[in-house]
């Protein structure tokens, strides 16, 4: 599927990285589309919001959640928090 495109908030830096490590670990191929060994950066097809945000001034971070707030986007992570994720996620048993 070369159309397919992933897009998440710091992806490039955590998610996808994340993501690929995990697979490793539990044994599992990487998907072509994250396979971006030896690839040039015009040919992987990674969005990443941050990225896109920063202008190309590197030193700057900006949240999902500011991020949001300045486009007056409703954000994704107004009822939890990464602290809560395991306990929703687990204790809870909400996935959606």
């Amino acid at each position: 599927m070369p159309t397919l495109a992933f897009c998440a908030h710091n992806g490039k830096e955590f998610d996808y990285p994340y993501i690929c490590r995990r697979l490793l670990i539990n044994g599992l191929e990487i998907p072509t589309q994250l396979d971006i060994s030896g690839k040039k950066p015009w040919e992987i097809n990674h969005l990443d919001t941050m990225e896109m945000w920063k202008f190309g001034d590197h030193k700057h971070f900006t949240s999902l959640n500011l991020l949001a707030t300045i486009l007056n986007i409703p954000s994704p992570k107004d009822d939890i928090d990464g602290s809560q994720v395991r306990q929703v996620y687990y204790e809870e048993q909400k996935f959606g």
